[in-house]
């Protein structure tokens, strides 16, 4: 009969965000299973593209849109702060997976304007140009996601529905199902950002309350009587080994109508 190795005990405790003793605002826990990997990899091996196009039901101006965007990045800043993340390795060679409260807000609005780029366009770009003219791009230090928008109008109706975009991620703050929630995540405020009142008052975000938004290690949603051997352990695996070899996974956003490429 075939049987699986036993697992040695997990340190849950090991995983789990903590606060430097020496930096308030510098949050760490220790490296996860593959996310050791992409620590040590360098920076451009790490990289992930996912590009596409989408189309406005109302024509607007490129400055609305390059507004919107980087009011809606710097709310995903807040909700999803794994696009800021950063790694290390401490002196006993552990791989530490980082984040860093921001100062205050005028901090994360200059981080908007550094990451957000917005470019006009006369034609439809592809995503293979758009991916060439990003990796010939030198990327602002410590950023590890960007978004690129490129706005297709001409000179004469400033006006456009057509955007083409590309999100530029490294693979240490998503895969490539995490990469698709963040698209869908951030066209979903785009829309509500773009048909809100322009000179609205906007939300105040506490940004020393960042770090309760920090995603869970995996290992803090394990049970604690856990089962690493046996019969039941061995049927557990054989299905989820079929479930993840036999599964077509399709990621829908309906937001906008467009077209992905990775």
């Amino acid at each position: 009969m075939e049987h699986f190795s036993r697992l040695p005990p997990i340190d849950i405790s090991c995983y789990q965000w903590v606060c430097s003793e020496k930096d308030t605002n510098l949050w760490q826990r220790q490296a996860l299973a593959g996310e050791n990997t992409w620590v040590l990899k360098p920076k451009e091996r790490r990289e992930m593209f996912l590009g596409g196009h989408i189309s406005l039901s109302v024509p607007t101006t490129l400055d609305d849109i390059r507004r919107a965007a980087e009011e809606v990045w710097r709310r995903l800043r807040f909700e999803h702060p794994e696009i800021s993340l950063a790694s290390s390795c401490d002196d006993g060679g552990k791989c530490l997976i980082e984040h860093r409260t921001p100062r205050d807000d005028d901090e994360v609005r200059a981080w908007a304007k550094r990451t957000v780029i917005v470019k006009a366009s006369l034609q439809r770009v592809s995503f293979s140009d758009a991916r060439s003219a990003i990796s010939q791009r030198k990327p602002g230090k410590g950023d590890p996601a960007f978004v690129y928008l490129y706005v297709q109008a001409c000179t004469t109706n400033p006006r456009t529905t057509s955007i083409g975009f590309t999100f530029h991620v490294d693979h240490l703050c998503a895969d490539g199902i995490g990469i698709r929630i963040l698209a869908h995540c951030f066209f979903r405020l785009l829309a509500a950002e773009l048909s809100a009142v322009r000179d609205q008052v906007r939300e105040e975000i506490n940004w020393q309350r960042i770090a309760e938004n920090l995603p869970p290690p995996w290992t803090s949603l394990m049970n604690d009587n856990q089962r690493t051997n046996g019969a039941a352990f061995d049927d557990a695996v054989r299905c989820r080994c079929a479930l993840i070899l036999g599964a077509s996974v399709c990621v829908v956003l309906s937001t906008f109508r467009f077209s992905t490429f990775i």
